[in-house]
């Protein structure tokens, strides 16, 4: 879909300041958080690192290296949408944070060119890069007990910014990950028609494989769910301990690319993708 810079936000770097994460992190389990904290986790080369989603609802936007690999990690926290970005275009590193708004959503740009940038897909969508993207992965949401359970080895980063707005943000980042959702003054001046096969607030959990993206309604998984998209079989389930949605492959370890997020910002930015029905 063509972006109508008409009805972007288009801001300067840091919007909303960015989190610069350290290249050490500390480990989780030493950490004195309550166990059901949400947390979202970079994973690079089967190594994890934390961020808090009520920090990251204000930052929108992390930057740092993970077992030498340069990464962005990203956040919305209306449509709570985020994912893990390769910040190298053309084999240069490029540094980012969050610069404007577009249907509803937190765009992306960078320093260098002032470009700005689709933080779900990566992709250069208004300024001097247009058409360039880059390298995206999942980025998981879960809480602090679900994170050791899979991983006791995994690390933190907690931001030490500090302010009102930040508060007021991750006290909405944690509320509303769940429930009804709801959109900020001047959000629907960002947005054009919506796609009206689900409500727009709908949580679900969005699958992105080749050339087929399909959202499966937090409603449709009850018990869990087997799928295959092209060739690729996986299964998606309701974690029990914080009701978050994912999908694994059945025949390894592999999450393929994944959103836990409402219908209208997958809608958005997959105008043409596929809604899961469960047949009787």
């Amino acid at each position: 879909m063509d972006f109508d810079p008409k009805r972007a936000r288009l801001e300067k770097p840091d919007m909303f300041k960015r989190f610069i994460v350290p290249d050490e992190g500390e480990l989780l389990s030493k950490v004195n958080l309550n166990p059901k904290i949400m947390l979202l986790i970079v994973e690079i080369n089967s190594t994890r690192r934390a961020l808090l989603v009520k920090q990251m609802a204000y930052h929108h936007v992390a930057q740092g290296v993970l077992k030498g690999e340069p990464y962005v990690a990203t956040f919305c926290g209306i449509c709570h949408s985020g994912v893990v970005l390769e910040p190298l275009i053309d084999e240069k590193l490029y540094h980012f944070s969050a610069g404007g708004l577009y249907d509803g959503t937190v765009l992306l740009i960078d320093d260098e060119t002032q470009t700005y940038w689709n933080h779900m897909t990566g992709e250069a969508v208004h300024g001097p890069l247009i058409g360039k993207k880059m390298t995206m992965r999942p980025l998981r949401i879960m809480n602090a007990r679900s994170a050791l359970e899979e991983d006791a080895n995994t690390t933190i980063s907690i931001s030490k910014f500090k302010s009102m707005k930040s508060r007021t943000f991750g006290w909405m980042g944690q509320k509303f990950l769940y429930g009804k959702g709801f959109f900020p003054p001047g959000f629907r001046k960002t947005m054009g028609k919506l796609d009206n096969r689900l409500p727009e607030m709908t949580n679900g959990l969005g699958i992105m494989i080749e050339n087929i993206q399909r959202f499966y309604p937090i409603d449709a998984i009850r018990d869990g769910i087997k799928d295959v998209i092209q060739g690729y079989n996986f299964t998606i389930k309701i974690r029990a301990s914080d009701k978050v949605p994912f999908a694994k492959r059945v025949d390894n370890d592999d999450y393929p690319p994944q959103l836990f997020c409402r219908w209208y910002g997958f809608s958005y930015t997959y105008p043409d993708c596929e809604i899961f029905e469960r047949k009787n």
